[in-house]
């Protein structure tokens, strides 16, 4: 006759086995998911194809990348690397950034400049942020 005690054992080390198991296989499925999602995790404000850059600087934010084609006192025109065209209204609370993060005033056609903001009832871009990248 078997010893129970040998039996008992047995099965505990397979149970013990099992949740092991399990737990390395859950484990991987958070690693590999979690890569994905950062990999993966947004486009650029418009939904398209992702540029290194989270979609959550600012909530319900939009923006663009792209170079600075015209200006007037209270907006600018931004041509985008898509070639599409973006108005970026201007406040008084915008903030102007030069690639170091020094703030700046300065605001030139043909620089390339990153804006991150509110969208507005126009469609344009309520700049909060905006930072120059060559200055």
């Amino acid at each position: 006759m078997p010893d129970p005690t040998a039996h008992r054992l047995r099965i505990a080390l397979l149970t013990l086995a099992a949740i092991i198991v399990a737990l390395l296989i859950f484990h991987a499925g958070i690693a590999v998911g979690s890569r994905r999602a950062f990999r993966d995790r947004g486009g650029d404000f418009a939904g398209r194809p992702p540029m290194g850059l989270p979609h959550v600087f600012i909530a319900n934010g939009h923006g663009a990348i792209g170079s600075v084609e015209s200006i007037s006192p209270t907006s600018f025109t931004l041509k985008t690397r898509a070639g599409e065209t973006e108005t970026v209204m201007l406040a008084t609370t915008t903030a102007v950034r030069a690639a170091s993060g020094s703030a700046t005033t300065t605001l030139a056609a043909g620089e390339t400049v990153l804006v991150l903001g509110t969208p507005s009832s126009q469609g344009a871009i309520k700049a909060d942020v905006i930072r120059i990248l060559n200055h």
